[in-house]
């Protein structure tokens, strides 16, 4: 089954999630943590936090925006299907 839309009749929203705990992790650890898997660069005050291309995504800790961008090495480049959340 399937539908076609005009591009100018298409929205995609934002989809968010939260954490409700970074398990007694401080913020620099949590970064640290998760730089395993992305390259984490501040968003300077005033820009916008919103992800700009795909592979990237926002994190607000500890009242600061942050921009992650999934490291290479992480994503499964053989799979279209799998590369969907990256």
């Amino acid at each position: 089954m399937a539908i076609h839309f005009p591009e100018s009749n298409l929205k995609i929203l934002d989809y968010n999630r939260v954490l409700k705990t970074i398990n007694d992790l401080t913020p620099e650890q949590f970064l640290e943590k998760i730089s395993d898997s992305y390259e984490i660069k501040p968003v300077e005050e005033g820009d916008d936090p919103k992800p700009k291309a795909k592979q990237w995504c926002s994190l607000y800790l500890d009242k600061k925006w942050y921009a992650l961008k999934v490291k290479d090495e992480k994503v499964d480049k053989t799979n279209p299907v799998k590369q969907l959340d990256s």
